[in-house]
């Protein structure tokens, strides 16, 4: 199983971003040494700083603990394929979709010779952009020069829906950690796939630069977690395949969004 893209420490510093709360302002609401606190947002794993830090931050403190832990237990689909590629001393996702001889790439990582290894000589019908960051970005221009049709996020919120053959694909903005980004909710699967960029990952979220980002990225996740099916699966940016019902659950970030 892939490990999961952020820690705890990931969690914590996001959370009190998007809030605007400083370390000083936590320690004083946890009524805790800022020096602890600061051991604590450095990685050290220690129960009762975490379960105050969880009340602090609106965080669902058990999910917090147990994300050490936590590997989201879903079943693959026939036609879905993670396309796992080096970003710096990272990595990040691009997902191909195939059903009935049509395929569709959501995302393209960071380097375009990359992608083209992954692809091995398949043309999708599509390439659909989340954001424009670069690590998902970045052979879009290798791609067009094979022809291949590109459909960026402004296009494709504009557009909202397409279909190709049987595979249909609704779009939903999911703007906050990058503006915009788009989603697509794809249908005709097994189970209906959520791609959501940077969006959400099994275990927490994007980060955001400002708490109106933040706000705007819990809003949007919320419309998307009420409508959607539970059994929707959720195919992220970086990190593993996951599932509406799990983040629920399991995301320490869900009582914001859930």
């Amino acid at each position: 199983m892939s490990q999961l893209e952020d820690e705890i420490s990931d969690v914590l510093n996001k959370a009190m971003r998007g809030l605007g709360k400083t370390p000083s302002e936590v320690s004083r609401e946890m009524v805790m040494d800022e020096a602890v606190l600061q051991q604590v947002l450095d990685g050290a794993y220690d129960k009762v700083a975490l379960g105050k830090l969880a009340r602090v931050l609106n965080l669902d403190a058990e999910a917090l603990l147990a994300l050490p832990t936590y590997k989201p237990e879903v079943t693959s689909v026939a036609g879905v394929k993670r396309l796992i590629m080096p970003f710096r001393s990272w990595s990040v996702n691009a997902w191909l979709l195939e059903r009935n001889g049509v395929s569709l790439l959501f995302d393209t990582g960071w380097n375009p010779m990359d992608i083209l290894s992954e692809l091995n000589g398949i043309q999708p019908a599509a390439v659909f952009i989340t954001h424009a960051h670069e690590d998902h970005i970045g052979g879009v221009k290798a791609l067009q020069e094979k022809g291949i049709k590109i459909i960026s996020e402004k296009e494709a919120l504009e557009v909202g829906e397409f279909e190709f053959g049987e595979i249909k694909v609704q779009v939903m903005d999911l703007s906050g950690h990058c503006v915009p980004t788009a989603s697509y909710w794809v249908t005709g699967f097994e189970k209906p796939l959520w791609v959501v960029g940077d969006a959400i990952f099994a275990g927490s979220m994007g980060g955001c630069k400002s708490p109106e980002n933040f706000k705007m990225a819990v809003e949007s996740l919320r419309k998307g977690f009420e409508c959607l099916d539970a059994a929707s699966l959720i195919l992220p940016g970086h990190g593993p395949m996951t599932s509406v019902s799990l983040e629920k659950t399991s995301n320490p970030f869900h009582e914001y969004f859930s």
